[in-house]
């Protein structure tokens, strides 16, 4: 999750989306992102803002340093629940395949493997209980006594 956004702000937009008879994106094509800022503020456009919600990455890292937890490259679907306690991210797989291996039919399939755990990359999905944030990893030691 990228973070939370602010869309209380009014932007000045004419007719079909044209700001002097420009769309948005070539009003600020090339323009990094302060000069953006700065057109659309001379255009009387107020960008939404945004602050960080939750860091998934350094959630997941904080479970596994190693990044073998939920070890998927990007993530696909994003879901929020029960009023923002819970939220739901899946990944995309790319159907478990990164590429070819030839470069002429028939078309041999390379599988997608996880740098972290050396796996094929599947479908996953994680639900965050947010009221269970942060999240805490412990470690007990279990005795087991085998008679036989």
């Amino acid at each position: 999750m990228r973070g939370r956004i602010r869309t209380d702000a009014t932007a000045q937009i004419i007719g079909e989306g044209l700001v002097g008879g420009k769309t948005i994106e070539n009003l600020t094509k090339g323009e990094d992102t302060a000069a953006a800022q700065a057109t659309l503020t001379g255009a009387n456009i107020t960008p939404v803002s945004a602050t960080l919600f939750l860091d998934v990455d350094a959630l997941l890292l904080g479970l596994d340093p190693q990044g073998r937890f939920f070890s998927h490259d990007k993530l696909e679907g994003v879901a929020v629940l029960d009023g923002g306690r819970q939220i739901v991210i899946s990944n995309d797989s790319d159907f478990g395949v990164s590429g070819v291996t030839n470069q002429s039919p028939p078309w041999l399939l390379q599988a997608k493997i996880s740098p972290a755990t050396g796996l094929q990359d599947d479908g996953e999905y994680l639900v965050i209980d947010t009221s269970r944030l942060p999240a805490a990893t412990s470690t007990a030691t279990v005795t087991i006594h085998v008679s036989g």
